[in-house]
């Protein structure tokens, strides 16, 4: 499994292999992966879902293990088909 890590003022990233120590960014506004079916407005708070890899919308119910609250929200707005979006992580 490989990881991103930000590099230099400039924004650049890297990957890190597992095992290799680095600095990694916990907060800020991130492209991830989405539920390609959910509609999401920006604002939202968005769950985790861990089965998929990827955030759905704050209707979904969560599962076992998902991660919901106000720790993800939507930077941006994004609708059915879409695979990615802007999400601020607290």
């Amino acid at each position: 499994m490989c990881r991103t890590d930000p590099v230099g003022d400039d924004g650049a990233q890297a990957d890190r292999v597992d095992g290799v120590t680095g600095s990694v960014a916990i907060q800020g506004v991130f492209e991830l992966p989405k539920v390609t079916g959910a509609v999401i407005a920006q604002g939202e708070s968005l769950v985790w879902d861990v089965s998929a890899g990827k955030f759905d919308d704050n209707l979904a119910t969560p599962a076992s293990g998902d991660v919901s609250g106000a720790s993800a929200i939507a930077w941006e707005s994004a609708g059915n088909g879409v695979t990615t979006l802007a999400v601020r992580l607290t």
